[in-house]
């Protein structure tokens, strides 16, 4: 992983976790995270409206399907993300979440785009997960009804959910006619929209009812949220058009490294010394790619 990589991945994660702590202290969370989109959409919509017009993109049919499936990724992904905030902290969600998806993607990116890791940064990549697998031994089961477990399946879901979006935006940024990168990520926002308000609707209670809650709850941290969450993941493209997908994945968990401080300096969780370990191993994993990226 380059150094210019690493630092689009640094300032992505750095957004990201603040974004994500924000939506920890939220009430029905995927109202919430439905009506950030709905502000991120409106955001970019004038963005993509003027490259449209002064300097569209190439679209292929191939394009348009992979930000179909990309928008139907990242919809379940905030889906799963939220039911995760339910059950267990944030300091335990974002890591595992972050931490597993290093592995699906290394699987999905080998089979399906061909693009397997040396084996000195595999052993980056490996000591990275063992630093998440510390930081979920940290997680005590002292819930007798089995919500921390629960919390802990839906973010390994949440991690599988985030490969695949991963692996499909790689293939749409590498593709011979590779859509502009802003036009590919307000279509993916379009289609988020879509599948995760087809989500709320199918759960019930009233779409709009949930969404209009949530907002007059918190407007000013919907605004916040709906602006950071494309600027995040736009630098992700960026890096995922000059790094390997496994690269770009596990280097996004100095994410978790940041979550773990937010948690424990600002929303007052409690951080254990497995935690802090699987900590110092993320970061010295991530400290290899960069290194090896670089010579």
């Amino acid at each position: 992983m380059s150094p210019t990589v690493f630092a689009l991945v640094l300032a992505s994660a750095t957004i990201h976790v603040c974004w994500n702590a924000l939506g920890k202290r939220s009430g029905d969370k995927v109202a919430f995270a439905l009506a950030t989109l709905l502000v991120s959409t409106i955001v970019l919509a004038p963005a993509f409206v003027a490259r449209r017009l002064m300097s569209p993109g190439p679209w292929t049919g191939e394009g348009l399907v992979c930000g179909v499936l990309s928008g139907l990724f990242e919809a379940l992904y905030f889906a799963l993300l939220f039911s995760a905030y339910h059950h267990v902290d944030l300091s335990v969600a974002y890591p595992l979440s972050r931490g597993v998806a290093p592995v699906f993607a290394l699987v999905a990116g080998g089979l399906l785009l061909h693009e397997w890791v040396a084996l000195p940064e595999g052993v980056a990549v490996a000591t990275i997960l063992v630093g998440v697998g510390a930081v979920s031994l940290s997680v005590r089961r002292s819930d007798g009804e089995g919500r921390i477990g629960l919390g802990m399946l839906f973010a390994v879901a949440t991690g599988a959910m985030i490969a695949g979006y991963h692996v499909v935006d790689r293939r749409a940024m590498t593709l011979a006619a590779k859509p502009d990168s802003l036009e590919f990520m307000f279509l993916k926002h379009v289609f988020i929209v879509l599948f995760l308000s087809a989500f709320l609707w199918l759960r019930g209670n009233g779409v709009k009812q949930r969404l209009a809650g949530e907002w007059r709850r918190s407007p000013t941290t919907g605004l916040a949220v709906g602006v950071m969450t494309p600027l995040a993941y736009f630098l992700i493209l960026l890096a995922l058009t000059r790094g390997n997908v496994t690269y770009v994945s596990a280097g996004r968990n100095i994410g978790i490294v940041l979550s773990t401080l937010v948690g424990k300096l600002l929303l007052g969780e409690t951080v254990r010394g497995w935690r802090w370990l699987g900590v110092a191993l993320i970061l010295a994993g991530i400290a290899g790619l960069v290194f090896l990226g670089a010579h």
